[in-house]
């Protein structure tokens, strides 16, 4: 891969550089931001992949400064190198959601490691990824850093299944860290640590959910909304703060051994 920091296969990938990134990482990328509207580098990469096969779009170590949304693809993994090395910042007065698509149908889709900071002061609306379409298969968000988003970090809404939030850092944001309006099946929230936020998890809709292994830490409302839970898992947690720890109604949920710290068990 020409000296880049990350060695890719060049068969189905693709490498952004930011404008502070080191010039050895700017020789050897495809692309090369100019710290104003990056998104449209990095959409051009994204665009550039074979259409119909999965890819990825590596974004170097840097500051990536975007004004409108990026917009996945099919099969498409966006990797950072790390979420305190790849940073996207959302510009002022964007109002936008950070990463989308507005697709009626999107599957195979990998985020990981990278970190969204969405600027919420200087924004009317927007969330950090945000899928508003009619069904989302197997998404995997893993080992990002989502902050300071005017809406929610996480937004999903319309019929969906095996979506896997894991291994992140959510914090500040106006909204929930992971909110779904939807008939999903199988919303997994794992092993992530969520902070400053209204509720931390609210789920709407769907069946066989696992919110489990994650840490809440500060939130305005409740951490854990749930309804329905039909069979759905709450396990080891640790809560401190909030209304309450945990809303849920439905059929035969599993909760158990969580630890609870300064708010009320259950709503």
């Amino acid at each position: 891969s020409q000296g880049n920091t990350l060695e890719v296969s060049r068969g189905a990938s693709l490498v952004v550089a930011a404008n502070d990134s080191t010039d050895k990482s700017k020789a050897g990328a495809d692309y090369v931001c100019d710290g104003t509207s990056d998104q449209v580098e990095i959409q051009a990469a994204i665009d550039a992949l074979p259409s119909g096969v999965r890819g990825t779009v590596v974004l170097l170590e840097g500051n990536y400064e975007i004004s409108d949304s990026i917009t996945v693809a099919y099969g498409l993994t966006l990797q950072g190198l790390g979420r305190y090395s790849t940073v996207i910042n959302l510009a002022a007065g964007s109002d936008v959601d950070m990463i989308n698509n507005p697709a009626s149908h999107i599957q195979y889709v990998t985020i990981k490691d990278l970190q969204l900071y969405g600027n919420k002061a200087n924004q009317s609306s927007g969330n950090g990824i945000a899928f508003e379409t009619n069904q989302v298969n197997s998404l995997i968000v893993y080992n990002c850093l989502i902050q300071h988003q005017k809406e929610n970090a996480l937004y999903f809404s319309g019929s969906s299944y095996n979506m896997y939030i894991d291994h992140c850092l959510i914090r500040v944001c106006d909204e929930d860290g992971v909110k779904a309006i939807t008939s999903a099946n199988g919303i997994y929230v794992t092993y992530n640590v969520i902070e400053s936020c209204a509720n931390a998890v609210d789920i709407s809709g769907g069946t066989i959910h696992r919110v489990n292994y994650n840490a809440f830490e500060g939130q305005s409302s409740q951490n854990i909304r749930l309804t329905p839970a039909n069979y759905s898992e709450v396990i080891g947690n640790y809560c401190n703060a909030g209304t309450s720890f945990l809303y849920a109604n439905g059929l035969s949920p599993i909760v158990r051994d969580n630890q609870i710290f300064d708010t009320t068990s259950y709503a």
